[in-house]
């Protein structure tokens, strides 16, 4: 199996929860995209007019607490179950660890099979909980956003959309740089693990030879190289919402330009393109979100892979 499709085993029996989990995520799409729909009505009636007032107010709060209930609910939801997990998953790694042979524990280090039972497997938690749980309620989010820009003006929303394809391939190269920097971070990790444990456990040894100074300088070359790989991961990571940001002005940039068109020959109303460009711009978060949901899970792919 693929170590999502393992992720995804061992979160099967929750899957009562995570369907819970998922249809709050749904509500909070939902909520989102209202949010955003009700600017038209806030341009078109209630500013110009005053008509319509109690009930855009009483539907903007109804939707903000809708919003922020579903993100306790989901949120709360996978938590739980990412914590179910990792405790399985941790029980079961130290019940095959333990019951292995004699000759296996001395083939590995001590600070590798540790980095096991904790890094590892907290990368599991974060995956099943946080970065599954962010990535399904973003991208319904974003579900909920474009079927709102498409019912304003399908036209307006494929010319801000065009540029979704130059958006998704820096996503896929992060993922595969992150996914090779991940799995040597997690190597430069457990030598680091491993020269502690030796360290501490043989200080007798250590005092006996004066070799503090020789201990220390390998601790320092171990922590040297993690800090260089981890700064890779976290350059890729950094130079990626810059890049996101100006194609998205590029989009609104484009959306001004048919708008102005649309509304001048009466096709379109300023509250609806008010709504539109609202809509537009709460894109950006759940984007921005998801860049790093993409990530974290190659990091625990990784880590469900060891």
């Amino acid at each position: 199996m693929t170590p999502v499709r393992r992720l995804w085993h061992y979160a099967w029996p929750y899957r009562i929860r995570l369907l819970a989990a998922l249809l709050a995520m749904g509500v909070f799409g939902a909520a989102s995209a209202g949010l955003a729909y009700l600017i038209k009505p806030i341009f078109d009636e209630v500013l110009p007019n005053r008509e319509q007032l109690g009930f855009v107010v009483g539907t903007m709060i109804g939707c903000y607490l809708l919003k922020g209930a579903s993100s306790y609910v989901s949120t709360y939801l996978m938590t739980g179950v990412g914590q179910r997990v990792v405790r399985n998953v941790r029980n079961q790694l130290f019940s095959h660890i333990v019951n292995q042979s004699a000759g296996f524990f001395s083939s590995r280090m001590t600070g590798r099979l540790v980095s096991r039972i904790t890094s590892d497997v907290n990368q599991i938690q974060l995956a099943v909980s946080v970065t599954v749980g962010d990535l399904l309620r973003e991208s319904l989010a974003l579900v909920g956003y474009g079927a709102l820009l498409f019912y304003i003006d399908s036209g307006l929303a494929l010319v801000c959309l065009t540029g979704a394809p130059v958006v998704i391939y820096p996503l896929v190269r992060l993922g595969q740089r992150v996914r090779r920097t991940t799995r040597r971070s997690q190597e430069e990790i457990e030598h680091l693990h491993h020269i502690s444990t030796e360290a501490f456990s043989g200080h007798r040894i250590v005092k006996a030879f004066s070799a503090e100074s020789h201990e220390v300088e390998r601790f320092k070359v171990a922590s040297e190289n993690l800090f260089r790989t981890n700064m890779k991961v976290m350059g890729s990571i950094a130079a990626l919402p810059p890049l996101m940001e100006f194609l998205g002005g590029l989009c609104v940039a484009g959306a001004l330009w048919y708008g102005s068109r649309e509304i001048v020959a009466l096709r379109l109303t300023s509250g609806e393109f008010a709504s539109f460009i609202a809509a537009l711009f709460m894109m950006y978060g759940p984007v921005k979100k998801l860049s790093r949901v993409t990530a974290g899970l190659q990091q625990a792919s990784v880590s469900a892979q060891r």
